[in-house]
């Protein structure tokens, strides 16, 4: 993003010479140094600043030393200067008067109002935003100090203020109110900045007022200390070995000036407490502290899930810290959802559809293969032996003549009766248990719930996940869960969560190996 750093001796110069492009390098004409009429002049009266060199204003390229590659570049309404071709601005739409291959793009570079965009790389350009969703990069945000919200790094956007009560005085901010002489396009009253990072401008009346300015900032120029202040003139006769130069009175507006707000940035080396502790050969790393007689913790929690919890302990959070009270009684378990599928299955563990809600008994039925589909009626006929065969097959015994007539049944389906089921070579089935298994979650009374094999009833709801005893990395974590305890050591351990970079002050800061204050 091409903004402005900014510095203390670049202030006063910068305010002087806002309105200036930079020099060339070309030569100036005329005796006062300048080619400009007075209507182009920056100071009043058509009065120019003293400086080394000034860009000759021209009205066509014939004007400029184009065989050093100078042309006439047109700055829109900050008029026209020779300089080196490449450096012309290109004023754009879209992208499509930009070379593109070349990594251009049609970009906004200043916050004044109307200012037109050029093609420059586009990383250059300013990225306007609403919200930190609309900026990329995981340290970046919407900075909403400017007139024009815009994406930048999160420590160059400081806190907008009134008073130094809205700062962060701890860290040594100061509510700058005279930030508004370095940034013309602020939202803010003040902003929230420390002056061993970013100097706040001084308000003065006359250089007297500058004298015990430390930082060198001993003149008053434009009504602030500075270290320096442009000389304004009329003719080069004015200035000390200098041009007086009346140039234009704008070329390119200037990019927004951004704010260093010094933070915590970076990653820490470690990620766990036991590496500090080894790494760092102390436990001194922010977030981490050194409890003695540690050891590890045993054992299993007496209510082993949250379900358990909501009918054993009423989802206390003293018995069951990893729970969670709800509202009303529930039915929990596995129930339906892999301690079986089936109806059927149930049924093998249960014994009866009773304790199988969803399920109920099916019908009898007679299945199988029937013995006549193999023997005819007739096949019986010749010995009074055949007569139960022939009765069982549905056929008719006369046992005068010891024959067998009629017709064989031969589909088991067709019987109704067990005794005959089984006479005839069929299977006689009772029903079984058919449908489909009710989940133990959407059983609704005690009665259903307690009848479902794997379901339980708790009278309060209760959810959450019971964590083991083994994963507690503290003695006080540890035994505030009934069930678990803590077997001690000699040892000293270091214990805790290691504090990220960006939460930390600059004291805690340096503390933290892989964290850098900037």
């Amino acid at each position: 993003m091409n903004v402005q750093k900014i510095w203390l001796g670049a202030f006063a110069l910068g305010a002087a010479l806002a309105w200036f492009g930079g020099c060339s390098g070309a030569g100036a004409t005329g005796g006062d140094g300048g080619v400009g009429s007075s209507s182009g002049g920056v100071g009043p009266n058509g009065s120019g600043i003293c400086q080394d060199t000034c860009d000759k204003t021209c009205a066509s390229d014939n004007e400029c030393d184009t065989s050093t590659g100078q042309l006439c570049c047109d700055y829109g309404s900050g008029g026209k200067v020779c300089q080196s071709a490449s450096t012309c601005p290109i004023f754009c739409t879209s992208d499509t008067k930009c070379d593109t291959t070349m990594g251009q793009a049609c970009v906004e570079r200043s916050l004044v109002s109307n200012a037109q965009k050029v093609c420059e790389p586009a990383a250059n350009g300013l990225k306007l935003c609403t919200a930190d969703t609309d900026c990329t990069g995981a340290a970046t945000k919407c900075c909403s100090i400017y007139t024009t919200s815009i994406c930048t790094a999160a420590n160059d956007c400081p806190t907008g203020c009134a008073a130094d009560s809205d700062c962060n005085t701890a860290s040594g901010e100061i509510c700058c109110l005279s930030a508004g002489a370095l940034e013309k396009n602020l939202s803010s009253k003040g902003l929230c900045l420390n002056p061993t990072a970013q100097v706040c401008p001084k308000a003065c009346a006359s250089s007297s007022d500058c004298a015990a300015q430390t930082n060198g900032a001993n003149i008053c120029c434009d009504g602030f200390c500075s270290p320096t202040c442009p000389k304004s003139c009329q003719v080069s006769s004015d200035c000390d070995q200098q041009i007086c130069c009346k140039s234009p009175a704008q070329l390119l507006p200037a990019a927004p000036t951004l704010f260093h707000v010094p933070s915590c940035t970076g990653t820490p080396n470690f990620t766990t407490c036991s590496q500090c502790q080894f790494g760092a050969s102390s436990c001194s790393c922010p977030g981490c502290s050194t409890e003695a007689g540690t050891g590890y913790c045993e054992g299993s929690p007496y209510a082993s899930t949250c379900a358990y919890c909501g009918t054993d302990y009423n989802c206390s959070p003293t018995d069951c810290p990893d729970c969670a009270s709800g509202t009303g009684p529930s039915c929990a378990g596995t129930a339906g959802n892999g301690l079986y599928t089936t109806c059927a299955a149930c049924l093998q563990d249960e014994g009866s559809c009773t304790y199988c809600p969803g399920c109920t008994t099916g019908a009898a039925s007679c299945t199988g293969t029937s013995t006549a589909a193999t023997f005819g009626c007739s096949d019986w006929s010749g010995s009074s032996a055949y007569a139960t065969e022939c009765t069982n097959s549905g056929c008719v015994w006369t046992a005068a003549s010891s024959t067998c007539s009629g017709t064989a049944t031969t589909a088991c389906s067709s019987i109704a009766n067990s005794t005959t089921c089984g006479n005839i070579g069929c299977t006689w089935s009772t029903g079984g248990c058919v449908g489909t298994l009710t989940p133990c979650a959407s059983l609704t009374t005690s009665a259903t719930c307690s009848n479902q094999y794997g379901c339980t009833w708790n009278t309060t709801s209760c959810t959450g996940t019971v964590q083991p005893c083994s994963g507690q990395p503290t003695q006080q974590a540890c035994t505030g869960r009934p069930g678990c305890n803590w077997v001690t050591s000699t040892t000293n351990t270091c214990a805790g969560a290691i504090t990220p970079c960006l939460t930390l002050s600059e004291t805690m800061c340096a503390l933290q190996p892989g964290c850098l204050w900037k």
